[in-house]
């Protein structure tokens, strides 16, 4: 009778080989889950600060005088504001950018308020921004093109207006909005980052957003302007005023827009593909809950018809028409949007 030594040797073999995979595979799938950082700056200093687990908050303070440098102290606040980055941040995360009220008998080495609450007296904050990503992931850094955003850009911007692409500025309270920024809270999604465009985004848990409740679309326009524009049914002329400026738009952006919806985008601010036109583009979405871009008008022009366009997977090309040798780059002029019924 022959032994089944050998057998049993290669059997625990490959029993170690493949709990040493799974090992392998849960630490990168943590790593990945931890990764995402947000970054403050101005010309002396920096702070970097990871986020949280998904799923969870976090709150970190920055103090006037910290004690010493490194992961276990303090950053130092940020008495003008600062510059910000974000890199690998999931869609869905909440960020507050605070100015916190010094506590009674403050020291400058200790943690002010950061209550997101006004008008107590030693308590709550003067002010704070409320940030949210709309892109999976999003990130926001400094280029040779285009510098990083400030906390006194945000002053100037409207409720819900974009503040870059895959950002968007949720509310801004209170009435120091210039002032120091010595709190930075966030409520990081549980979704984890990833590059699979085209996926219905995970919401945040708990009382900010309200999981039976459908979200109101978006579609942005960028260029040296940022709009905003809720997805329903409508005729926007950009030349008539508004939030969006004519001759201006490089690229848009999609957010929670519904499937089986048209979107038309035309150089003509008539939005009629009848009249002289050096482009217009008629486009279907084909997913649910879709959001996706920032992408180029040029895309547009070199998709056939019928295909989907390169690097968004919701999105159609029903019909075009580009007049040889035209302009595309910042000539956008008109938007229409027509929904359908969701089942």
């Amino acid at each position: 009778m022959k032994s089944s030594r050998p057998s049993q040797c290669s059997f625990l073999a490959l029993l170690l080989g493949l709990i040493l995979f799974t090992l392998n595979v849960s630490a990168e799938e943590a790593a990945t889950q931890n990764n995402g950082t947000i970054t403050l700056f101005n010309g002396k200093q920096h702070c970097t600060i990871e986020l949280p687990d998904p799923g969870e908050s976090a709150i970190h303070y920055l103090v006037k005088t910290p004690l010493s440098t490194g992961p276990n102290y303090y950053c130092e606040s940020y008495g003008n504001g600062g510059q910000f980055e974000l890199r690998d941040v999931p869609s869905a995360t909440r960020i507050w950018l605070v100015n916190g009220k010094p506590k009674t008998g403050q020291l400058d080495s200790f943690p002010k308020n950061c209550g997101l609450y006004l008008g107590q007296p030693s308590l709550g904050s003067y002010n704070w921004y409320e940030l949210l990503t709309i892109k999976n992931p999003t990130t926001v850094i400094e280029t040779a093109q285009d510098q990083a955003p400030h906390t006194s850009d945000l002053s100037l911007l409207q409720d819900g207006q974009v503040v870059r692409p895959g950002l968007r500025l949720i509310k801004k309270e209170g009435t120091r909005l210039s002032g120091e920024i010595n709190c930075v809270r966030i409520e990081r999604s549980p979704a984890v980052p990833t590059a699979n465009a085209g996926q219905p985004e995970t919401k945040v848990a708990g009382p900010a957003v309200k999981t039976d409740e459908v979200p109101i679309g978006k579609i942005s326009f960028h260029g040296d302007h940022h709009c905003t524009l809720n997805f329903v049914t409508d005729q926007i002329n950009f030349k008539n005023g508004g939030p969006c400026r004519n001759d201006d738009a490089v690229t848009f952006e999609l957010e929670h827009v519904p499937s089986a919806a048209q979107i038309w985008f035309f150089d003509n601010p008539d939005c009629n593909p009848a009249k002289d036109n050096n482009f217009w583009f008629k486009l279907l979405t084909i997913k649910k809950d879709y959001s996706q871009g920032p992408e180029r008008f040029e895309t547009l022009a070199r998709t056939p018809i019928g295909n989907v366009v390169p690097g968004m997977p919701g999105l159609r090309v029903i019909d075009s028409y580009v007049r040889p040798g035209a302009q595309i780059y910042g000539k956008l002029s008109c938007v229409r949007i027509i929904t359908s019924e969701q089942p």
